[in-house]
């Protein structure tokens, strides 16, 4: 028979420190993220590994717009 005692909660605590929660994976490219970037609040589309910045007047000189 086993005596549980004040205090006792049955097992041995943990002496390691608790795993760290994984990182989300962005929706888009499922490459961990510590950024997503989001159109109207709603929808993600990219992270910092899928989405690149670039100079608004060169991008439009290239492409013609």
């Amino acid at each position: 028979m086993t005596y549980l005692f004040y205090g006792d909660i049955g097992h041995e605590p943990r002496l390691d420190p608790p795993d760290p929660d994984p990182a989300p994976r962005c929706p888009v490219c499922g490459e961990e993220a510590e950024t997503f970037y989001i159109l109207d609040e709603t929808e993600i589309v990219g992270c910092d590994c899928c989405i690149e910045a670039v100079d608004a007047i060169d991008y439009a000189d290239a492409h013609g717009f």
